[in-house]
């Protein structure tokens, strides 16, 4: 039986989605994704799952440079809820963003992925990485 990992995309990009989906479909990865595009936004679903029991994403993609505030942000404000502190986060960026390595690190941040989103870029280990999850949040039983 093949699990369907589910993925939270917190962002405004929208023209990025179409080749993020056409990356999961060569690879042969069966995801189910939910796009917001704020982190407010976020925050609601998120705590609208946990109120139904609804399963929470598995994994969660967040842009560095959210309107009402930066992706490092969100996810801190991520970590401070107990409820979704254990979520896995990458942090999408444009090669221009500058990133705090040293502040994502501690906030548990798993990798950075380049902008236009795709799985399948040879250049970033990060993008391996998260194929490697997505791929074994499939396999588990």
């Amino acid at each position: 039986m093949v699990n369907v990992a589910t993925i939270l995309i917190v962002g405004e990009d929208e023209p990025d989605m179409p080749d993020f989906r056409q990356s999961l479909e060569k690879m042969k990865l069966i995801c189910h994704l939910e796009t917001v595009r704020s982190g407010n936004d976020a925050f609601d679903l998120l705590r609208e799952k946990t109120k139904t029991a609804a399963n929470l994403p598995d994994i969660i993609l967040v842009e560095n440079n959210l309107q009402e505030a930066g992706g490092l942000e969100f996810i801190s404000r991520l970590r401070n809820e107990d409820a979704f502190r254990h979520l896995k986060c990458y942090l999408i960026a444009s090669p221009s963003d500058t990133v705090d390595r040293q502040t994502a690190a501690n906030l548990g941040v798993s990798g950075y992925l380049p902008k236009p989103l795709k799985l399948n870029r040879h250049q970033s280990m990060d993008s391996f990485n998260l194929m490697i999850d997505l791929m074994n949040l499939q396999s588990r039983s």
